[in-house]
């Protein structure tokens, strides 16, 4: 289960291939079907990669989009509102990905900046990394509440990647090079 922070050091080199491998900002959702973080337009796009062709767009704004996690049954996508320089986003939008609408958002609380996100293996929870208070938030996507924190161990908190069996959450932070947290 996602606990205890641990810090491994680690080369300059392997945080560079770990930070390139956990870079996402696309998500396949339903077979055939990409999401796509607009930035400047405040919304997540799905694209048809039959006909590439967009097919739905969902206005989350006006926060910035940042980053999309698809559920592992394809139903759910979580975006982050990351939030323009010096006004850091606050919250998680939940997205119902068959209706092509938000279901709501999730409060991560003041200065949290999520930046990176993931849904566990049973498709309702989530962790998030909060870049400015350097946490990762687990939440519940369906119930829309943060049902924990973790503290990173490291300085701003940014992308997160889970073991296969969802037991441990791994973070790199951007502001202490070399640093990997296991959570």
């Amino acid at each position: 289960m996602i606990g205890e922070v641990k810090e491994m050091a680690i080369s300059p080199r392997v945080v560079l291939t770990l930070a390139a491998f956990l870079v996402s900002l696309t998500a396949l959702a339903l077979e055939g079907t990409l999401l796509v973080a607009n930035r400047e337009g405040g919304s997540i796009s799905f694209f048809d990669l039959a006909t590439e062709r967009e097919i739905a767009r969902v206005p989350i704004g006006p926060a910035i989009p940042h980053e999309v996690a698809i559920s592992p049954d394809g139903r759910w996508a979580v975006a982050g509102e990351y939030g323009p320089n010096g006004s850091p986003g606050q919250r998680l939008v939940v997205i119902d990905i068959v209706n092509a609408r938000v279901m709501g958002r999730i409060d991560l609380g003041p200065a949290s900046r999520p930046h990176d996100m993931v849904f566990l293996p049973d498709s309702r929870r989530a962790v998030a990394t909060m870049q400015d208070s350097d946490m990762l938030a687990l939440v519940d996507a369906l119930a829309l509440e943060v049902l924990r924190t973790y503290p990173t161990g490291g300085r701003e908190g940014h992308m997160v990647r889970l073991s296969p069996d969802g037991r441990r959450a791994y973070v790199t932070s951007r502001g202490a090079e070399g640093t990997l947290s296991v959570i």
